[in-house]
């Protein structure tokens, strides 16, 4: 019996990525394997860019690089096992605390409509994407890797929107009619900060080959349905819609 297992690898800002020549609209080969280990004890499902880019013929090996973090044990499967790697940028959803995500924390921004300014980020190119838009892809790959084995390695999905954090930030407000006044876009990045690459566009072609890919939902419309609970009349809003 073949098993698959899919393993979502989120590239927040692709920084570590960037060194490796992972990143950027040029540099995002969708190699058919790359190892995967942790690059960090808080995010243990970066790529690291010590990671080297070759053919791994023991995919348990791959396995265990890959989930190590997570507690599967690769040994326990009987038969051939298929990795699929998702690749993924910034991502926004549902949530309990609007902290949960970068896109969703924007709201606290928004809403510090004082005599105050609020610098944003106004320079690295970021493709915030909706978590449920993730979670298709996932059925999708597992549905169709599990007829089809060639359907393995490393895929990306990412949406399609290209926006600074001041961008999203001002799309925020506009979604809400808040005012974005206090909203200063920052063109230069502070010296001293982590070296990240200017645009993190992710190529996602081999998806869309395989009509594996979903079309993005607009990102008014999403943040609006992410962080409407968020707001002051959300009582109100939730005795009228549910």
């Amino acid at each position: 019996m073949a098993h698959q297992v899919v393993q979502i690898v989120q590239d927040n800002h692709l920084g570590a990525l960037h060194g490796a020549g992972l990143s950027g609209t040029e540099g995002n080969q969708e190699e058919p394997w790359v190892s995967g280990t942790s690059s960090s004890s808080h995010n243990p499902a970066v790529l690291s860019t010590r990671a080297s880019q070759r053919e791994l013929t023991d995919s348990k090996k791959l396995i265990s690089e890959c989930n190590q973090s997570y507690g599967l044990n690769p040994y326990c499967f009987k038969g051939p096992i298929y990795v699929v790697i998702l690749r993924v940028p910034v991502l926004f959803g549902e949530a309990e605390s609007v902290m949960e995500s970068a896109v969703t924390s924007l709201w606290q921004k928004v809403q510090e409509a004082t005599e105050e300014s609020c610098p944003l980020d106004h320079c690295l190119q970021r493709f915030p994407t909706d978590t449920r838009d993730v979670a298709t892809v996932c059925r999708k790959l597992a549905e169709r890797a599990r007829q089809d084995p060639s359907i393995r390695g490393i895929f990306h999905f990412s949406g399609k929107e290209q926006m600074t954090k001041y961008e999203m930030a001002v799309a925020i407000a506009q979604a809400f009619n808040l005012p974005s006044n206090h909203l200063i876009p920052l063109t230069e990045q502070p010296a001293g900060s982590a070296p990240r690459p200017i645009n993190s566009q992710l190529n996602c072609s081999r998806l869309e080959l395989l009509n594996l890919s979903v079309d993005p939902r607009a990102f008014s419309t999403a943040i609006t349905e992410c962080l409407w609970p968020f707001t002051a009349d959300k009582r109100w809003r939730q005795t009228v819609f549910h």
